[in-house]
């Protein structure tokens, strides 16, 4: 007798999704890996920094402004 159970497969470990068959001893179970009905991955969540960041109107030698920085260490 054929029975369809549905499950889920993460990398080697089967979960049941619902209510979990019982097998008796000895019984032989057939997993059929259907790729049509594979879950997409959710889409990153992008979020919106554009009034975080701006733009700097650098006045003066940037070079000389690092060194000495650098010197303050």
């Amino acid at each position: 007798m054929l029975r369809s159970y549905s499950a889920q497969l993460n990398g080697a470990e089967l979960t049941w999704l619902g209510q979990p068959p019982v097998f008796a001893a000895g019984t032989r179970v057939l997993v059929v890996v259907d790729e049509a009905t594979e879950v997409p991955e959710p889409a990153p969540v992008r979020y919106a920094l554009g009034d975080l960041a701006g733009r700097l109107q650098w006045q003066g030698d940037a070079v000389a402004a690092q060194r000495a920085q650098r010197d303050v260490w």
